[in-house]
């Protein structure tokens, strides 16, 4: 799982979205197998494997995460993006509760809401830019990638930003 993760942000950064995509959605799927058979099974294999790094279920947040990037940035298809927004949002499958895995699905959690927002926004509605400008105003590294964003859809989508 961790070297699908390795490869796939890999790809990610030398913008190879195609192949990027291939290697999340296998990420997705094998964690996916292996959290049905075994969801607590994360720390406890046979002495060859390897175990992952962090929970299975992270895996199948992350994938998720991965292909609405993907879906956002190589085609704008914004509605994919928010229907895997909706994937690593809704966490009520997972069955962990210990205080990393309550960590994990808090870091997700997060991601989803500004990733709602951006998305929501990016395929003009306009209506979403004071809650998005609420929430990403208290992430101080996130603040001048939200400003980019919202620039290119207000030049896109010809709203009048001044005020922002």
């Amino acid at each position: 799982m961790d070297a699908l993760e390795d490869l796939t942000n890999t790809l990610l950064s030398l913008q190879k979205w195609d192949k990027a995509k291939i290697y999340a959605q296998e990420m997705g799927r094998i964690s996916r197998l292996l959290y049905t058979l075994h969801p607590h099974k994360n720390s406890k294999s046979k002495k060859k494997d390897i175990p992952p790094k962090k929970p299975l279920f992270g895996y199948i947040l992350y994938s998720d995460l991965i292909l609405g990037s993907i879906a956002a940035e190589k085609s704008s298809n914004y509605n994919e993006a928010l229907y895997y927004v909706s994937c690593y949002e809704n966490q009520s499958w997972i069955v962990e509760s210990d205080a990393v895995s309550e960590g994990i699905k808090k870091k997700f959690t997060n991601w989803a809401k500004g990733n709602r927002y951006l998305y929501q926004l990016m395929s003009g509605n306009f209506q979403v830019i004071d809650e998005y400008m609420a929430y990403i105003s208290s992430l101080e590294n996130e603040i001048l990638r939200a400003l980019f964003r919202i620039v290119h859809a207000a030049i896109v989508y010809h709203w009048n930003i001044d005020n922002i």
